[in-house]
């Protein structure tokens, strides 16, 4: 089961925001099942996709 874009650590989530100039909006992937988090992340400049795993998963 996937968690949450919330569970990310924030310097983590202040780093993207950074990169796409601005976090507009978070979507979480529909499908797949090989990451701990999976959104597509809509920023001011430009939208990115984001896949993220814990230590504790051994992926």
């Amino acid at each position: 089961m996937r968690r949450g874009w919330a569970a990310l650590p924030g310097a983590v989530v202040t780093e993207i925001a950074e990169r796409v100039g601005g976090i507009i909006d978070v979507r979480p992937a529909a499908t797949g099942n090989h990451a701990e988090i999976a959104s597509g992340v809509v920023g001011v400049s430009e939208t990115v996709f984001v896949k993220a795993a814990s230590t504790e998963l051994n992926v």
